[in-house]
C-alpha cells in the first residue's frame, strides 16, 4: 500500500511550465480595454466627454459589484460535467470573444449605441470572471502540497507578466494590421475578437493539462484503496 501511495509524484512538467497560459491570454484580451477603451470612445467612437464618464463609470461600478458573486456561484452550485472550477475553463471562454468585441463596436447613435457598449462591457467581464476565478480555485485543486500551489501560484504570476511584454509588441501592430482590413473605426474590436479568442484556446489549454494531472491522481486513489 505504501509503495503503491508512493507512485503520486506531484505536478507535472507541463502542469509546472504552463499552468499561467490561461492568465497570459486573458491579460492580453483585458489590455486591449485597459490601453484603448477610452480612446475607442473619444477618438473613434465620437461620444462626448459627458457620455464617455458615463459608459466607463456605469460598466466599472457594474462590474465592481458583481465581483464577489463568482466564487460564490461557483462553490454553491451543482459541479458540472468535468468538476466544479475546471468545467468553466471551457464553458464560458468561448463566449468572451463574441461579446468582448462589441465593446469597441459602435451601432446607431447617441443613447443606444452607449447601452450596447455599456451591456458588451459587463457581459464580457461576467464570462471571463467565471474563468478567470475557476483558474485561480483549481491551484488548491491541482496541488495538493503548500509546495506544490506555490509553483503554481508562480508559474501563473510569471505568464501573467510575460503577457505584458508580448502585448507591448502585438497590441499595436494587431490593431493596426484590423483597421487596414476592416478599417480605423472597428480595429479593436477585431483585436479584441481575435485576442479573446486566443485567451480561450489558452484556457482550454489550462483544462487539458489538469485533466491529466486529475486523472492520474484518480488512478493513484483507486489503486490506493484497492490494498
Amino acid at each position: 500500500m505504501k509503495e503503491q501511495k508512493q507512485e503520486k509524484k506531484g505536478l507535472s512538467g507541463a502542469l509546472k511550465k504552463f499552468y499561467g497560459v490561461g492568465d497570459c491570454g486573458f491579460t492580453l484580451m483585458s489590455n486591449i480595454e485597459s490601453y484603448y477603451f477610452s480612446f475607442f470612445l473619444t477618438n473613434l467612437a465620437k461620444f462626448s466627454l459627458p457620455m464617455v464618464t458615463f459608459i466607463t463609470t456605469t460598466a466599472s461600478a457594474v462590474d465592481a459589484l458583481l465581483s464577489w458573486i463568482y466564487g460564490a456561484i461557483l462553490n454553491s452550485i451543482k459541479p458540472m460535467k468535468w468538476g466544479r472550477y475546471r468545467s468553466w475553463l471551457i464553458a464560458i471562454p468561448w463566449l468572451v470573444p463574441f461579446l468582448y468585441a462589441f465593446q469597441f463596436v459602435k451601432i446607431g447613435d447617441g443613447m443606444v449605441s452607449a447601452v450596447i457598449i455599456i451591456i458588451a462591457a459587463i457581459a464580457s467581464h461576467v464570462a471571463w470572471n467565471f474563468a478567470y476565478v475557476a483558474n485561480v480555485s483549481m491551484i488548491s485543486v491541482a496541488g495538493k502540497t503548500p509546495e506544490e500551489r506555490s509553483q503554481l501560484s508562480a508559474t501563473r504570476a510569471a505568464w501573467a507578466n510575460f503577457s505584458k511584454v508580448i502585448f507591448s509588441y502585438v497590441g499595436p501592430g494587431l490593431a493596426a494590421v484590423m483597421a487596414g482590413i476592416i478599417g480605423e473605426v472597428n480595429q479593436y474590436g477585431a483585436a479584441a475578437f481575435v485576442l479573446g479568442c486566443i485567451m480561450a484556446v489558452l484556457y482550454i489549454m489550462v483544462f487539458s493539462r489538469i485533466a491529466v494531472a486529475c486523472c492520474f491522481d484518480c488512478i493513484c486513489i483507486f489503486r490506493s484503496c484497492e490494498t
